[in-house]
């Protein structure tokens, strides 16, 4: 793909996520229609579906697109801690509370579960049964973000990264060995935590 074609799709695929943002304001998610994003977003249904299969998907890779930036700035951190680490995550997560809160309201939050399991993959702290210690994870972390936010974010990340150490029994200085990166597209085709499609 030459880069006009690029840049010609990451514009549309913009307008496309913004739109369905901006819906979700006044509209109850269930009743978006892809029509009405792609009419907002002055797009044709076809440009929908040459980039997105269904509306989730917008959503899911919206989020993907966030916590991609949150996994580089976490490899910029040398020995990188858990409380260093459960802490810039809960930093990061409390400046998209706008969207945490259109999530809740549209009651679609297994799709920020679905991204924080994604996020939380490979977490080897401990190495048998990684996938419940994933699920763990994602569940606990997903609690905690929603009850952080929807009561008006009282505690620090700080505070927040130092809970999450203790609850899970690890010394906030223990070492945090991050997972390869792996690209946006891959994470989309993955499976995911609440195993929809």
């Amino acid at each position: 793909m030459n880069s006009n074609n690029q840049d010609l799709k990451n514009i549309t695929k913009e307008s496309i996520t913004q739109s369905l943002l901006r819906l979700m304001e006044t509209k109850e998610y269930k009743d978006i229609s892809i029509t009405n994003i792609c009419e907002l977003a002055g797009v044709s249904r076809n440009a929908f579906y040459r980039n997105y299969p269904a509306k989730d998907a917008i959503l899911r890779q919206y989020m993907y697109e966030i916590t991609d930036v949150w996994r580089r700035q976490l490899r910029t951190i040398k020995n990188l801690t858990a409380k260093q680490y459960f802490t810039t995550i809960f930093a990061e997560t409390g400046k998209q509370k706008e969207l945490v809160r259109l999530l809740h309201k549209a009651q679609v939050e297994y799709l920020l579960i679905d991204v924080i399991f994604t996020f939380f993959r490979n977490f080897t702290l401990h190495t048998s049964q990684v996938h419940y210690y994933q699920c763990h994870f994602a569940g606990s972390f997903h609690a905690m973000i929603v009850h952080w936010i929807m009561n008006e974010q009282p505690e620090t990340p700080e505070e927040l990264g130092s809970l999450m150490c203790k609850f899970n029994h690890i010394a906030p200085t223990t070492r945090i060995n991050l997972p390869d990166p792996i690209a946006i597209e891959d994470l989309m085709t993955i499976s995911t935590f609440t195993y929809r499609n």
